[in-house]
């Protein structure tokens, strides 16, 4: 809304592309894999394709610099994006869908679950269900969220974490991210 809002479609589309080249970049630096993006949303995934023992603490730390390089992003480019992010663990179906421009598509219950609890009052907040914070607790510092309603699960317990302000370019390896 706000990028394309302020700017001409060329240059608009033209830091779309820098940002979700940062993320991009990311997520193949953690290990996570970009399903699709989708107006203002970024869909990955990690541990479908490549089976990790660590998948949610790559997703974490993935969630977490996707927020940094949005910080660095926002000062390069006098914009003020921000990201809220939500990380769930589960089953998901996969497959192409559509016999022509083909679609490869992630669905089932965890996907719902993870984009019920993107969204937050917060900018730059990571939320996580339960099984994410039983299984990344102590590696990060979580505080206790609001429960959020996702259909047919009813309230959802989440516990978020808001990463600090980044120290500056160098902390984003000059900027190379998504």
């Amino acid at each position: 809304g706000e990028l394309a809002a302020a700017l001409s479609a060329e240059v608009g589309l033209e830091l779309l592309n820098d940002l979700i080249g940062r993320f991009d970049a990311l997520a193949e630096e953690f290990g996570v894999e970009k399903i699709k993006t989708i107006g203002a949303s970024y869909l990955a995934v990690c541990g479908l394709s490549v089976p990790r023992i660590d998948h949610a603490k790559r997703a974490m730390d993935f969630a977490i610099r996707a927020i940094q390089a949005t910080q660095v992003f926002n000062r390069a480019n006098r914009t003020n994006l921000s990201l809220d992010i939500g990380l769930h663990s589960g089953p998901v179906t996969a497959g192409v869908v559509g016999k022509t421009k083909f679609l490869y598509e992630l669905w089932g219950e965890t996907i719902t679950i993870a984009r019920a609890i993107h969204s937050s009052p917060d900018q730059n907040i990571i939320q996580v269900t339960e099984e994410g914070y039983e299984t990344l607790i102590g590696l990060y510092n979580f505080v206790p969220g609001s429960p959020v309603a996702v259909k047919s699960k009813g309230n959802v317990p989440v516990w978020a974490v808001k990463p600090l302000e980044d120290l500056g370019p160098t902390s984003e390896l000059a900027a190379a991210e998504g």
